[in-house]
């Protein structure tokens, strides 16, 4: 990217992105190797029950989430580790919300790292049931 060889072009577009998720509404977290949390967003945090002004840059993943979704981790390992991106639709106890979960692993800058995105799912899934229960 760009044509200055220091990097900092790839580190200032890096920045801009970090920047523009901080603040999108689905939870978004990025792990190094698929453990250590390299970045999280807001939403992500407060998804998780943890004060969205948290630093928790560089803590375990997996101490961090339920015992329900660690029994997910298992299963997204499984399909990230034949190549492939990892999507699940299920409802999360948890928060009491049905979501969708998209996890695909990605290189930054040489290094592989594990993007999470949640979306919140709720809305159309109780449409669809109604839209269901309507014709019947």
């Amino acid at each position: 990217m760009g044509n200055d060889p220091s990097g900092n072009d790839e580190t200032q577009n890096l920045d801009l992105i970090v920047k523009a998720l901080e603040y999108t509404v689905d939870p978004v977290a990025l792990l190094h190797e698929g453990k250590r949390i390299i970045f999280c967003n807001r939403a992500w945090k407060t998804y998780h029950g943890i004060d969205p002004d948290a630093d928790i840059t560089g803590l375990d993943f997996n101490g961090l989430i339920t015992d329900e979704g660690k029994r997910l981790i298992v299963e997204c390992r499984e399909v990230l580790d034949r190549g492939e991106i990892y999507e699940k639709e299920f409802f999360a106890s948890w928060c009491d919300r049905w979501v969708k979960m998209i996890v695909r692993r990605l290189e930054v800058f040489g290094s592989p790292v594990t993007l999470v995105v949640i979306r919140d799912i709720t809305d159309t899934v109780k449409a669809s049931e109604k839209r269901i229960r309507d014709r019947f």
